[in-house]
């Protein structure tokens, strides 16, 4: 059964209504994932932060204007526009992050990571959360997405190119 949503729940029937912008995909949180979905995309960007390079940054939710001109917001966006805009332009992103929660799998899996593909965004992580947490690291290849590597619970993912080493359980703890 699917769960209800509002008017506002942001799954693009709303589109063209209310003045909204129909270039902004809107997302909600799983309110049945809860503070877990949340809490793994703000500790997912914390990792990233403690150990890119001074030039490079990790941002949680941030929008990223597509070459398309659509705007999408990943739940991490590692980029190498440091100052901090609005928007970032997907030109500047280096690595988009998407934790996928229950009722959004096809988007996460399929939908974003074709758009991202699309405008040039060499990377891809997608966060898995069932049935057991897993880092699954993309890489671009043509105008698709190819699984580079992997990493569950115990493992660590590394993504030299960025001077990242991510240890999965470090998404689980709250410090």
């Amino acid at each position: 059964m699917e769960p209800r949503r509002s008017p506002s729940a942001g799954d693009g029937s709303e589109r063209g209504q209310s003045g909204e912008n129909p270039d902004v995909e809107r997302t909600s949180h799983d309110p049945a994932a809860g503070r877990l979905g949340r809490a793994s995309g703000f500790r997912l960007c914390r990792e990233f932060e403690q150990q890119l390079p001074d030039h490079i940054v990790a941002v949680h939710e941030a929008n990223v204007r597509l070459r398309t001109g659509r705007l999408l917001i990943p739940d991490l966006v590692v980029t190498t526009d440091v100052s901090e805009p609005l928007i970032f332009a997907a030109d500047d992103v280096l690595l988009a992050g998407e934790v996928v929660s229950s009722w959004g799998q096809a988007r996460e899996r399929i939908l974003k990571p074709a758009m991202y593909a699309a405008s040039g965004i060499a990377w891809y992580l997608l966060v898995e959360r069932d049935p057991e947490l897993e880092l699954v690291l993309h890489r671009r290849r043509r105008d698709g997405y190819v699984v580079h590597a992997r990493a569950r619970h115990g493992e660590r993912l590394a993504i030299p190119y960025l001077s990242v080493d991510l240890e999965v359980d470090a998404l689980l703890r709250r410090r």
